[in-house]
């Protein structure tokens, strides 16, 4: 049996962790995700709050997603 890691425990991991938009998020049980989602968000987040110019958000957003976040899952069976 596979148990996912429910979202308000992925909220609370990223906030004890103080993710920010400079971050790193490697997850190496990934499942559904549900941990990289959250840090992913707060990651955005912050970075909305943070910069101000648009062009150096738009920048700042594509890092976070391209480059910031890396999920493994080894169970094919998780994917959903």
């Amino acid at each position: 049996d596979v148990v996912l890691t429910p979202s308000y425990v992925a909220t609370l991991l990223v906030k004890l962790a103080r993710v920010d938009k400079d971050s790193y998020v490697w997850d190496f049980a990934t499942g559904s995700a549900g941990l990289l989602v959250s840090a992913m968000n707060e990651m955005l987040n912050d970075a909305k709050e943070k910069i101000t110019s648009p062009d150096e958000l738009y920048k700042k957003e594509a890092e976070i997603k391209a480059n910031q976040l890396l999920g493994l899952e080894i169970l094919s069976s998780v994917y959903m």
